[in-house]
Order: structure tokens, then C-alpha cells, then sequence
């Protein structure tokens, strides 16, 4: 059982004012060679890739994800999946999601952050 699940944070898209926090937030949890300035910042540039970050109460960044939302052709070519149903069904989709990253601050993990983040990354 899960506890201090009502931590309160807000959703936002990523902007360039929070390309410090989510580096560190990145190269802390993931490593220094993960993800680097400019793939947060392609997701401001490009339609097809999607950041948000969590910020609590005190307007501190506690975590973030990042998605890839593709066309079927595009998805089709990134993906290289061998023919099956499985691939045709997929690619019956107007717009295919590939979740890319997720990293949450070590304080907040356990208490709802990441599966809400997750959750998000769906809509």
C-alpha cells in the first residue's frame, strides 16, 4: 500500500525556463548521458515530441516525461516491427505514442507523481 499519495503538484508543458531543473532532474535520476539541452528542447520546436514537468506547491520542478507522437509511416519506420496483426493494428492508429522518458526527484517517488505524469502522457 502506497502512502502520501495527496502530494499536490500541477501539470505543465515544458518551457525553456525549466530546462535547468529537468537537466538535473535527468542527468539525477537517469545519468549525464541520457538526455541533453537541446532533445528538451525539440519538444517546444517540434509537434511530435511532448515534455511535461510536475511542480509542487513551492513552483519547483519534481519530475518530468517525455513522449514521441508519430504518424503510422514514421512509426512504422522508428519502430521496424516485423509483420504480424499486432504491427497492422498499431499502425491503424492516426497517432502512435512512444514514451521516451520519465524521471521523478527521489523525495517524491512512491507518492503518485510518476503514475500521474504517466496518466498524462496518455491524453
Amino acid at each position: 500500500m502506497e502512502k502520501d499519495l495527496d502530494v499536490k503538484f500541477t501539470l505543465a508543458d515544458f518551457s525553456k525556463n525549466h530546462l535547468p531543473e529537468v537537466l538535473k532532474i535527468c542527468s539525477d535520476e537517469l545519468g549525464d548521458d541520457y538526455h541533453n539541452s537541446e532533445d528538451f528542447l525539440r519538444c517546444i520546436e517540434k509537434a511530435d515530441y511532448i515534455c511535461k514537468v510536475a511542480i509542487n506547491a513551492d513552483e519547483e520542478i519534481i519530475g518530468f516525461f517525455m513522449t514521441m507522437v508519430l504518424d503510422p509511416l514514421a512509426a512504422d519506420d522508428f519502430l521496424k516491427l516485423p509483420d504480424s496483426d499486432a504491427k497492422d493494428r498499431l499502425l491503424s492508429s492516426n497517432r502512435i505514442g512512444i514514451f521516451d522518458s520519465e524521471a521523478i526527484v527521489d523525495s517524491y517517488k512512491r507518492k503518485g507523481v510518476g503514475r500521474r505524469l504517466i496518466k498524462e502522457g496518455y491524453r
